[in-house]
C-alpha cells in the first residue's frame, strides 16, 4: 500500500518565495535584509545590552557616584588585574595593590601615581550599595504637591521622545495636583 504524499518540488518552493517577496510589506523587507547582515545583528544585540545596562544602572553600580566612600585619589588610576598571590604570600581573596600619589624634584613636582606593593586592597564582591527604587510615587494629599518619579524610565522617556513624553507627564501631574488641591480646599 502506497500513499500519495505530496512533496513540494524545488520549483514550487522557489515560486512561494517569490510570491512572499512580492507580497511582503516594506517593514518585512527591511527586517529580512537586516537579518541577513551579520554585523547588524551583532550590533543589535550589543545595543540591546547597553540599553538594558543603562536601564538597570542603579542596580548594577556598586556605589552611588555622588556620595562619600569612593576612593577619590584613585578615580583616574590605571586598571589593575586582581591577584591571589605575590611576594608577600598567597591570599584566598583577590586583591589589588594600593596606590599613592607623590611628587618630588625628580618628577618636576608633578603628581605621579606610584603602586605600593606592600599594601593590599582586597576586592569585595556582592557589596551592598545605596538604597534605590525603580518606581517612586509621592502624593501629599492636603497640600499642593503631587510628585511622580519613575527612576527607571526617566532617561528613556526623555531621551527617546525628545522630552515630549516628559512634558505630557509633567502636565498630567500638575493637573492631578490641581484636582487634589481643589478637593482639599472645598472640603
Amino acid at each position: 500500500m502506497t500513499e500519495n504524499v505530496a512533496i513540494a518540488a524545488p520549483a514550487d518552493i522557489d515560486q512561494r518565495r517569490k510570491e512572499a517577496y512580492f507580497t511582503a510589506s516594506q517593514t518585512q523587507l527591511i527586517y529580512a535584509r537586516f537579518r541577513k547582515n551579520r554585523t547588524a545583528m551583532i550590533a543589535l544585540w550589543a545595543l540591546a545590552l547597553m540599553i538594558l545596562m543603562g536601564l538597570f544602572a542603579p542596580f548594577l553600580s556598586p556605589y552611588d557616584p555622588n556620595i562619600a566612600g569612593r576612593d577619590k585619589d584613585y578615580e583616574n588610576g590605571a586598571p589593575q588585574i586582581p591577584r591571589f598571590w605575590d611576594a608577600n604570600g598567597f591570599s584566598a581573596r583577590p586583591f589589588i595593590y594600593a596606590s599613592e600619589r607623590t611628587r618630588s624634584k625628580a618628577t618636576n613636582f608633578r603628581w605621579v601615581t606610584v603602586i605600593n606593593k606592600d599594601k593590599r586592597r582586597y576586592v569585595h564582591l556582592f557589596v551592598q550599595g545605596w538604597k534605590y527604587s525603580l518606581f517612586k510615587l509621592h502624593v501629599d494629599m492636603p497640600g499642593t504637591t503631587f510628585d511622580a518619579d519613575f527612576n527607571l524610565a526617566h532617561p528613556v522617556r526623555h531621551g527617546l521622545t525628545g522630552g515630549v513624553l516628559s512634558h505630557l507627564l509633567r502636565r498630567v501631574s500638575r493637573a492631578l495636583a490641581g484636582a487634589l488641591e481643589a478637593n482639599a480646599t472645598s472640603a
